[in-house]
């Protein structure tokens, strides 16, 4: 026998060895995957197939099978996940016995073997101890779950009701690689730090420990960052610190709750290749961590004195993270109800009070933790001067993170290989868009907000305050990438309106589209139908929009939508902002659904609905098409005999210098009287000023002067009706010369103000 098959046959023999001291682990671990996947899916399986069953769906009797699924299925999976996670620790520990059993040392490393073979030896054993039952497990759940896709539900079930345990199926793919990824962040993490530890107890704890800390310092770093950089939202805090969270099983899980980890790792395999390089790591270390351990330190609570610095300082910056977000950013942890983390409201609100009790807590836990892991008294002051500069220097990292804005993560814009949409959200008082625009668009929108930076201090999550703003949401496959939401000022106004009806003002006239409809037939059998959204006829409702009568108009619908398609295109922002008063008028649209027939009663039925189109006067193709057929939606108003005021309000406090006032969207006292200071004259409605005045009025005012003026006409017939007309910025100065000439109404202005009856007495 040559030296080299002598080698090799010494690991084998070894490595058979080490397994045969795991295999009743292994088996206890083989009871609790079986918990899992293989009985979820079974109970899948059999749910499955009475729900194709007659005489159990007639009954009833398939509901069983679904709570089953759907409640104690579950808490089973649960219960044996959790203890497969235990035994796991458990194999680790048993097969790397010498590492913090002292009787077990000397037997060990008495054997043939060399440390290469004694390391991956035990490595290898520990592998096949965990993931045999484990791969066995998750692939009877995969085969289960195949069968149940093979069968054909369609003669029972639609795809839009397929009941949700059997939707699982799925989904079950990637939620066995999540467990797979799971275990082995487990038993890689574990295994570097078992590498450091001398003691069972100590192993154990430490094991528990790291898996938390971890991920939670990472977290609160990552919160710290990105909730108080410029434009940061709500999403942001969340959803972009996934790959900082792949550090353990528990931040692996962390991950997969507040993100889409799985879209996010079929989209690209940097995921993938991070966790590989990061366990590759985790593995080299943990093999020259042991290469260089002094075998008769087993023992003792850790092998190497640095460890115990180590391990000290991480427990000081995870206690020193939570009250350096308290100190730093107290708005933010409110923001986000983190205060519940911290002991809640009340006393503990201040901030002072809470940073001495969390220190004296803190330094508490650590001094025993100290003594117990083989401290003496005499340490004690050392102790506590680690910590106090530990969680210094903690403090001083959270703080460069806030304040350097997430180390530059504000200036962060996805490239275009990795978002294939952009959405813009416009807010501007009343107005609300959304509408997808071209990447290059929105970058070059985007790198105009990041150099500008309007509005720095309440660009910030915790500052918030109400204005026109704009949110950008780069996607790629529907699922978000990036998300900012930027306060922006006047400067901006005029661009995203550019962007808004040149992406977005258009789709607003397009028809129901038809679709596929999956109906259950006598014979428990589901066919599909396709449903056609046929448009019958175009109509608008008399007097202002009541439903008790409309005029109907024999208009082609297909000819309407051309024409309305058409107007749409051209429309620019002036035309809706800028010129004389604009206010559409809305056609509606029917359509009539054909249903199939009930497989009850054998009646087929139609469904009705009504698409509402904003038209406005210079819609000069549908204006006019719908004249010839019957309808014109823009008659001469009659005004003669009505009150009109001419108001003149100087803003006393706004945001930006631009405010946009929609009469739809407010109530006029409030919005006058509240939150402006107002003067008002009366005008005739028969006279020259208010017909010229008319022709001064836009649909919405936008213009940067503190004082503006409005046109306010009451109705003779109705006191509450009124409509709300201002001035656009080009004719301020003529409608100044009219206030200034038009008599003031002291009874109408005092009875306006109360929100009384203008024709009446003081209420």
């Amino acid at each position: 026998m040559t030296a080299q098959s002598s080698t090799n046959n010494r690991f084998l023999q070894y490595y058979l060895y080490r397994l045969g001291r795991l295999k009743y682990l292994m088996i206890l671990l083989g009871f609790f995957s079986l918990l899992t996947f293989p009985l979820y899916s079974v109970l899948v399986e059999r749910y499955a197939y009475a729900t194709i069953n007659y005489e159990e769906l007639e009954s009833g009797t398939y509901e069983t099978f679904r709570n089953l699924c759907t409640d104690l299925g579950w808490k089973i999976f649960l219960v044996g996940a959790a203890c497969c996670l235990l035994v796991m620790v458990l194999i680790l520990l048993e097969g790397f016995r010498y590492l913090h059993r002292k009787k077990y040392v000397n037997m060990d490393m008495v054997l043939p073997v060399t440390h290469t073979q004694r390391f991956f030896g035990d490595l290898l054993a520990v592998l096949t101890a965990q993931f045999v039952p484990i791969l066995a497990a998750c692939g009877i759940g995969e085969a289960v779950v195949l069968h149940v896709r093979s069968i054909d539900f369609s003669e029972f079930w639609g795809p839009d009701v397929i009941p949700q345990p059997i939707k699982y199926c799925d989904r079950i793919d990637s939620t066995i690689l999540l467990f797979i990824v799971v275990a082995l962040m487990l038993l890689f993490m574990s295994l570097f730090v078992i590498s450091f530890c001398g003691r069972t107890p100590i192993a154990f704890m430490m094991i528990a420990f790291v898996q938390v800390t971890v991920p939670v310092i990472t977290f609160v770093l990552w919160f710290l960052a990105v909730g108080n950089s410029y434009g940061a939202s709500d999403s942001v805090a969340v959803g972009d610190m996934t790959l900082f969270t792949l550090l353990s099983p528990f931040g692996y899980v962390m991950a997969v709750g507040y993100g889409d980890m799985h879209s996010l790792m079929n989209r690209t395999p940097w995921g993938y290749l991070f966790i590989t390089v990061y366990l590759a790591a985790l593995c080299a270390g943990a093999y020259f961590v042991q290469k260089h351990r002094r075998n008769e330190r087993t023992g003792e609570p850790f092998v190497y004195k640095y460890a115990r610095h180590g391990f000290t300082a991480l427990y000081i910056m995870a206690a020193t993270a939570f009250f350096a977000l308290r100190i730093l950013s107290p708005q933010l942890a409110e923001y986000f109800s983190l205060y519940r983390l911290f002991g809640g409201y009340g006393v503990t609100y201040d901030t002072s009070v809470f940073v001495v009790l969390w220190l004296l807590t803190s330094l508490i836990i650590l001094i025993v933790a100290e003594i117990l892991g083989g401290g003496k008294l005499k340490e004690l002051p050392f102790t506590a001067l680690r910590f106090v500069v530990t969680a210094g220097l903690c403090f001083g990292i959270c703080a460069g993170a806030m304040f350097t804005e997430g180390f530059g993560y504000w200036k962060y814009i996805p490239s275009s290989t990795e978002a294939d949409s952009v959405v813009i959200d416009f807010v501007n008082y009343g107005d609300c868009m959304s509408f997808t625009v071209p990447y290059d668009e929105a970058v070059k929108l985007h790198e105009r907000i990041l150099e500008e930076r309007p509005y720095p201090e309440y660009n910030r999550l915790s500052k918030r305050i109400d204005g026109p703003h704009v949110a950008i949401n780069y996607k790629s496959g529907g699922s978000n990438i990036s998300y900012r939401d930027y306060m922006v000022d006047d400067s901006y106004i005029d661009s995203l309106y550019a962007l808004y009806f040149k992406y977005g003002f258009k789709e607003k006239y397009v028809r129901e589209k038809n679709y596929e409809y999956t109906y259950l037939t006598s014979e428990y059998r589901w066919e599909k139908y396709e449903l056609n959204a046929n448009g019958e006829f175009a109509f608008i409702y008399k007097n202002g929009g009541t439903r008790q009568d409309i005029i109907q108009s024999d208009v082609d619908i297909d000819e309407l939508f051309a024409a309305m398609q058409a107007d749409a295109a051209e429309v620019t922002f002036d035309d809706i902002y800028l010129t004389p008063y604009r206010s559409p008028e809305y056609l509606y649209i029917r359509f009539t659904t054909e249903y199939p027939k009930d497989p009850a009663s054998g009646i087929s039925a139609a469904g009705y609905d009504e698409q509402s189109f904003p038209v406005y006067p210079f819609f000069t193709r549908t204006v006019t098409l719908m004249r010839e057929h019957g309808i014109d939606l823009f008659p001469e108003a009659e005004y003669s005999g009505d009150l009109a005021f001419i108001v003149k309000a100087t803003v006393i406090q706004k945001l930006g210098s631009t405010l946009t006032l929609q009469s739809a969207s407010y109530d006029f006292r409030d919005m006058l009287f509240n939150t402006q200071e107002t003067a008002m004259h009366r005008l005739s409605a028969d006279s020259p000023e208010f017909v010229e005045l008319m022709e001064y009025t836009a649909e919405k005012s936008y213009y940067n002067e503190d004082e503006r003026y409005y046109l306010v006409v009451y109705r003779r017939s109705n006191a509450t009706d009124y409509s709300f007309y201002p001035i656009t910025e080009s004719n301020t100065a003529r409608a100044a010369e009219i206030w200034s000439a038009a008599p003031y109404a002291d009874t109408e202005t005092a009875n306006l103000r109360g929100g009384a009856n203008i024709y009446g007495e003081r209420e």
